[in-house]
């Protein structure tokens, strides 16, 4: 759990199917190690990320898959 303060500026993502260009597949790649984002998803994420924002992704992965989701954003998104 997180607790910003009330002036922070949020922006909340979804990673299956807004990150990844579908949800199972997207679940199926990274399990495999492999790609499959949407095009300059890390541009558009960094440029909010730079404007003052903080970034909250939700997902609906399993817990077993919690640690790699995260490694998984930090290596394509890189904020």
């Amino acid at each position: 759990m997180y607790l910003y303060e009330s002036i922070d500026k949020l922006v909340v993502s979804d990673v299956d199917g807004t990150l990844t260009k579908s949800d199972v597949r997207g679940m199926y790649n990274n399990y495999h190690g492999e790609d499959y984002l949407h095009e300059d998803y890390a541009v558009l994420m960094q440029s909010i990320y730079s404007q003052g924002y903080k970034v909250v992704w939700m997902t609906m992965r399993s817990l077993p898959m919690y640690t790699m989701s995260k490694e998984y954003i930090r290596r394509y998104v890189q904020i």
